[in-house]
């Protein structure tokens, strides 16, 4: 059973807790399993061409070149936690010898290995691996590891470092990005609306307890189009509801309609966290800027000075600056991306913790 939610005036949480439908489940069984894309087919080069006057594109240009810059190399053997639609394994690909992802959900390595076919990739493969399961590797068999969004995903971010650190060879660096909750302080830490699922719609909550670095997730899923869920719950248009009004007399008008009420909690490690779970773990640590965060500032000012004409162009002109910004320290408390680096005279393996 999972602990009550860390904020007394949420009603909805012991609701669901308590409800005869409950699922306990893991993220991928929360969404990512039921989505056909989980960018919405919007990621440049992997499902269209890349756009060279949007700074979304920029950012994209970024951060591959973030991870690249940090454990790429012509010949290195990379390990991708957490590939989603194939980012940044299908990005980085043709610039290392290969590129292995893994991800616990079956959707989204088909995805993968979808798109990695489409794009004439083969160095680039995909393994489904059991949420909180061993990897399927040897000691020390990756060059790098780059994780984007995802550690926080697993059922134990902690036992999911310190297997990363064996795989990952000696003198190898894993580099990490990660949603840190800051950015919901304020107004977004408790939200709700209406989404589709597989069988129709659902109402989905979500509360944010940044202090705890943790996150609680509840889908209430039915097989009512979106127009009635709302009509049946009396709540008004739009892209979020009040969830002063969500109470418990309300998701009981569901009562007849409900097929099943997911519940999720996550781990959202800080910065200064996440480079405390990595020291722990064997690594050495530290937080600093990104080449995203790079290509976006220059985005305005570059096409000033600077247009690129090609992607070549761009690539060739972000390089040497991101490549200087990800050996800057950035302070722990503003969430910067982690470069985690095994010793180069560690060859201690072991189990991950339980």
């Amino acid at each position: 059973m999972l602990a009550p939610c860390y904020n007394p005036a949420m009603t909805i949480e012991p609701w669901a807790l308590e409800h005869p439908k409950l699922r306990v489940c893991t993220s991928a069984e929360f969404m990512y399993d039921e989505m056909a894309s989980q960018s919405g087919r919007s990621l440049p080069v992997v499902y269209r061409d890349f756009d060279l006057t949007r700074r979304e594109d920029w950012h994209d240009e970024g951060c591959i070149l973030d991870f690249l810059c940090c454990v790429g190399a012509d010949d290195a053997r990379i390990l991708d936690f957490g590939p989603g639609d194939g980012w940044p394994s299908l990005r980085i690909a043709p610039s290392v010898g290969e590129v292995i992802g893994v991800d616990t959900s079956e959707r989204r390595i088909e995805e993968c290995r979808s798109n990695a076919g489409r794009l004439g990739l083969r160095n680039a493969r995909f393994v489904r691996v059991e949420a909180g399961a061993d990897l399927p590797f040897e000691d020390a068999s990756f060059d790098g590891i780059t994780a984007a969004s995802s550690i926080e995903q697993s059922v134990d971010p902690s036992a999911t470092v310190a297997e990363l650190h064996r795989v990952l060879r000696p003198g190898g660096t894993m580099r990490l990005a990660y949603e840190g909750l800051r950015r919901y302080a304020g107004a977004r830490e408790r939200l709700a609306t209406v989404a589709g699922w597989a069988g129709g719609s659902a109402v989905e909550v979500y509360e944010r307890d940044i202090a705890g670095e943790s996150a609680l997730m509840i889908r209430v899923c039915t097989p009512l189009d979106p127009h009635t869920l709302r009509k049946r719950l009396a709540v008004p248009s739009g892209p979020w509801l009040d969830l002063d009004r969500l109470s418990i007399e309300r998701l009981d008008r569901l009562k007849a309609d409900i097929v099943e009420v997911r519940v999720c909690r996550l781990r959202h490690p800080s910065g200064k966290t996440w480079v405390t779970l990595c020291e722990e773990a064997g690594f050495s640590a530290a937080g600093t800027h990104s080449g995203a965060e790079a290509a976006r500032r220059l985005f305005g000012s570059g096409r000033r000075r600077f247009q690129p004409a090609t992607h070549a162009e761009l690539t060739a002109y972000l390089f040497p600056v991101v490549d200087s910004v990800v050996t800057m320290d950035a302070p722990l408390n503003t969430d910067p991306w982690i470069t985690a680096v095994k010793p180069a005279g560690d060859c201690t393996t072991g189990d991950p913790p339980t």
